[in-house]
């Protein structure tokens, strides 16, 4: 499978620390993996097999910068985005749009305002929950969105 894991950097952090792995044990599985990111520390850590492509996201080109990861996903023939922070998720949901590929959402902190209960069900096709504050209201609110990790 053909994976886009985007994270805001690859630098220390929960969520960056969890992506350079994940993006270790996926291609050890044999899954072909594109880190979307921008430059950090952890950069090291990341498979000698996947792909890096450097990318620094800014919420006021967010519009364009879908438009441009869309096009990114359609020429690699991407199947699964797995997006983690506020940011990368907001735009992964737009690519998923765009592009018709599924979204993955791994939210680490708290429920983001930008992301109401209709707009996640509309283009995320799983959320997994790390934060258990907003974990309880994710699974109330719709059941079947909500990945039991």
């Amino acid at each position: 499978m053909r994976v886009l894991l985007m994270v805001k950097t690859t630098d220390l952090g929960g969520a960056e620390s969890h992506v350079c792995d994940l993006a270790t044990a996926l291609s050890g599985l044999g899954h072909e993996v594109w880190v979307l990111a921008a430059r950090g520390r952890r950069d090291h850590t990341l498979p000698a097999t996947g792909r890096r492509v450097p990318f620094r996201y800014w919420s006021r080109f967010r519009g364009l910068q879908a438009r441009w990861v869309a096009r990114v996903v359609r020429r690699a023939r991407i199947e699964l985005i797995h997006a983690h922070q506020h940011l990368p998720v907001a735009i992964a949901c737009e690519v998923g749009r765009l592009s018709g590929v599924p979204v993955v959402a791994t939210l680490h902190e708290r429920y983001p305002d930008f992301m109401g209960p209709a707009r996640v069900r509309e283009t995320v096709a799983r959320l997994i929950g790390i934060a258990p504050h907003w974990r309880e209201l994710i699974r109330q609110d719709d059941p079947a969105l909500f990945a039991k990790t």
